[in-house]
């Protein structure tokens, strides 16, 4: 069978569009919509029906997807000469990644072009406490942490421990991206926790402690980030039982790679840096 129509295949299975898959790949339509024609003939199956303007697959098309993803991994380890990869961090714990002469690391961005670029073979992995729910990507959970409070040393009413009426009496400082930690969704769906009066909003982790450590305020982040900084920015850190759910953070990665012999050892490597637990 030709090599080509199983990639084909996987991206139009990934799209359930052969204009999406044409676009992805560079070809025409047409192109895209004979070679799926050829490799049903040659399977002697229907992959494939119409769903309106797009398509879907076939229950026998959903059976062979493993497989084909399954034969793509292995011809491709068998032809490709990939040696260096690139993995996105989510600034949370990116203190606990040190990059070697095969794995760079890049800023974490927003989660639609991380998977975007991820199809595209940009990236190689993404370590994120996002959850997904897009088919074509798998997500296993790495490492979990409390979140904490934090506040600056010398802060005039505060001392070690925090109470809920003090926490919600106080002023914050909040990072904008927080969504992707439990605890906005802790605030929205817990009775009896009120809304935090934010005096400064960041863009970064990293400039909330900044500020914190300079202002009578309170913020909020992962366990080791804060740890990481807490001497060297004077800064308290103070857990509470008001936000309990732990950051679960994951592994995610396109599902062709899943039986990726170099991919599994990026994995496994990436679950290395966090086997040491929090107070690596």
């Amino acid at each position: 069978m030709d090599f080509n129509l199983i990639q084909t295949f996987l991206i139009v299975a990934e799209y359930q569009s052969y204009s999406r898959a044409a676009e992805h790949l560079g070809l025409t339509q047409p192109a895209i919509s004979a070679s799926m024609k050829r490799l049903e003939k040659e399977t002697n199956k229907s992959l494939f029906v119409k769903d309106g303007r797009q398509i879907k697959l076939t229950s026998v098309a959903h059976q062979l997807l493993p497989k084909f993803h399954q034969a793509f991994a292995m011809i491709n380890d068998a032809i490709s000469d990939q040696s260096t990869f690139r993995l996105s961090c989510n600034e949370a714990l990116i203190h606990r990644i040190t990059p070697t002469n095969t794995i760079s690391i890049c800023a974490d961005t927003d989660l639609p072009s991380l998977l975007n670029d991820l199809r595209l073979k940009q990236i190689d992995l993404i370590i994120s406490p996002t959850t997904i729910h897009d088919p074509s990507f798998i997500s296993e959970s790495v490492f979990e942490e409390p979140m904490v409070v934090i506040c600056r040393q010398d802060h005039p009413r505060i001392a070690g421990k925090i109470e809920q009426e003090r926490f919600y009496s106080e002023k914050h400082c909040r990072f904008v991206g927080d969504e992707d930690f439990p605890v906005s969704n802790t605030e929205i769906h817990q009775p009896g926790l009120q809304e935090r009066d934010v005096e400064m909003m960041t863009t970064s982790l990293s400039g909330m402690m900044l500020y914190v450590a300079k202002h009578d305020c309170l913020g909020l982040l992962p366990l080791s980030l804060a740890q990481k900084w807490q001497s060297a920015l004077n800064l308290q850190v103070i857990q509470t039982p008001m936000f309990s759910e732990p950051v679960s953070y994951k592994l995610i990665f396109h599902k062709r790679d899943e039986s990726s012999t170099s991919h599994q050892c990026l994995r496994a490597w990436a679950r290395d840096q966090f086997a040491t637990g929090l107070n690596a």
